[in-house]
């Protein structure tokens, strides 16, 4: 889900929510145009309240989303090289771990423990 936050300060920010926590208090958020788009994490009433208070948005369109492209349009290469990548990182997003990719601090041990 995609939401643009609208106001003064922030006009124009849209945020793609990555995660609602299970009791549906709190909500990882990345801004999508951000180099870094590192998860912050926001108040899901905060959130609610800014949408009911037409503060904010919810859009309809991804300006975000990588053109479609079939499977059988990638060369073989190239696929080879995103399989083996993905193969590298994928136990970071499992399980526990992608919930624990969200927080700065976990994120860097949980790479270094990739890495070394």
């Amino acid at each position: 889900m995609l939401i643009e936050v609208l106001g003064d300060s922030t006009d124009g920010v849209v945020l793609r929510v990555l995660h609602v926590d299970p009791t549906g208090t709190d909500v990882a958020v990345i801004d999508v145009d951000s180099p870094v788009a590192n998860p912050v994490w926001h108040k899901a009433s905060d959130l609610l309240q800014s949408l009911s208070t037409n503060e904010a948005r919810v859009l309809e369109k991804d300006h975000m989303l990588p053109p479609l492209i079939l499977e059988d349009e990638i060369p073989k290469k190239a696929k080879r090289f995103r399989d083996s990548a993905w193969e590298s990182i994928k136990p970071l997003f499992e399980g526990q771990n992608r919930i624990l990719m969200l927080f700065p601090h976990e994120r860097g041990r949980l790479i270094l423990q990739r890495v070394t």
